[in-house]
C-alpha cells in the first residue's frame, strides 16, 4: 500500500503503520516480522523513484514522532523510545546509502529559493528530511552542510531548518550560528519565539540547563504567553527526554 495505492494518505498511512512496527522492531531489538527491513527496503525503492512527489517523500521519510511512538508501549522509558528512533532513521539513512541522500540533497539545495508556492514548500520539506536522514549517518558531513545552508538560506524556513539539523548534530559548532541568529532577529519577536522553541526541542538530558540559561536570556518574560510557549511550553510538550530525565530533576 506504501508503495502503490493510487491515493497519496493512504500511502502514508500505510507508512506510518508500517513504520510504528520497524520501531517495535528496534526498541525491542528483534525485527522477528521483518518490519524494518520491509520499512525501509520500500522506503528506499520510493526514494530512487524520479517521479515522486517531493511532499509526499518528504512525509513517506517521516516516521511518527516520539511522543506517538512512546504510545505504543504500555510503559515506556522516553530515554529508550529516543534511542529506538534514531536507530529507526540510521537504518533508513544506511538503507538509502549516504551518498544517495548527499546527491539528493546537492539538487535540492541548488534548487533552493524563497518561493511560497506549493513546490517550492514541498521542495524545503524534503531537503530538510534528507539532510536529517544524512546527520543520522554522516554527522560531519551533514554538519558541514548544514552550516552552509544556514549561511547561505533565501528564507527563514531553509535557516531554521540548517540551524536545527547543525544544532542536533553538532551543539558545539552550532553555537555561533545560535549567536548569530539571536542578533540579527533580536527585535523580530516570532523569529525569536522560533529561537527559543528550537534549543527547547534539542533532546537529551541537558535540555532542562539550557531552558534554564535560556530563562534568563533578556528577551525571555514570563509576562509573554508567546514567549512562555515557545520555551516552557515546547519544552514540556516537545521534549521527553529532556522534560521526564530519569533523575526526576526540574
Amino acid at each position: 500500500l506504501m508503495g502503490k495505492d493510487s491515493d497519496a494518505f493512504n500511502r502514508w498511512e500505510a507508512g506510518q503503520q508500517l513504520a510504528g512496527l520497524a520501531f517495535d522492531a528496534c526498541l525491542s531489538g528483534e525485527d522477528v516480522h521483518g518490519a524494518c527491513d520491509a520499512w525501509t527496503a520500500s522506503i528506499a525503492s520510493i526514494f530512487a523513484d524520479p517521479s515522486m512527489d517531493d511532499a509526499l517523500l518528504a512525509e513517506l521519510l517521516t516516521p511518527p514522532g516520539e511522543i506517538e511512538l512512546a504510545d505504543r508501549q504500555p510503559r515506556h522509558d522516553p530515554a529508550a523510545v529516543h534511542e529506538a528512533r534514531q536507530q529507526l532513521l540510521s537504518r533508513l539513512a544506511r538503507r538509502v546509502g549516504a551518498s544517495t541522500l548527499a546527491a539528493r540533497y546537492a539538487t535540492l539545495f541548488a534548487r533552493a529559493s524563497a518561493d511560497l508556492d506549493a513546490a517550492a514548500q514541498a521542495r524545503r520539506r524534503l531537503q530538510r528530511r534528507v539532510l536529517d536522514l544524512l546527520a543520522a549517518v554522516e554527522q560531519a558531513r551533514a554538519a558541514t552542510l548544514a552550516a552552509r545552508q544556514y549561511e547561505s538560506a533565501p528564507g527563514m524556513t531553509d535557516r531554521l531548518a540548517a540551524l536545527g539539523t547543525l544544532a542536533r548534530t553538532d551543539e558545539s559548532a552550532a553555537a555561533g550560528s545560535l549567536s548569530h541568529y539571536r542578533a540579527r532577529y533580536d527585535h523580530n519577536p516570532l523569529a525569536l519565539d522560533k529561537w527559543f522553541m528550537l534549543q527547547a526541542s534539542l533532546p537529551g538530558e541537558g535540555a532542562l540547563a539550557r531552558v534554564q540559561r535560556l530563562e534568563t536570556d533578556p528577551a525571555f518574560n514570563l509576562k509573554n504567553p508567546n514567549r512562555v510557549q515557545s520555551l516552557l511550553g515546547a519544552f514540556a510538550r516537545s521534549n521527553p527526554t529532556g522534560f521526564h530525565r530519569a533523575d526526576g530533576a526540574a
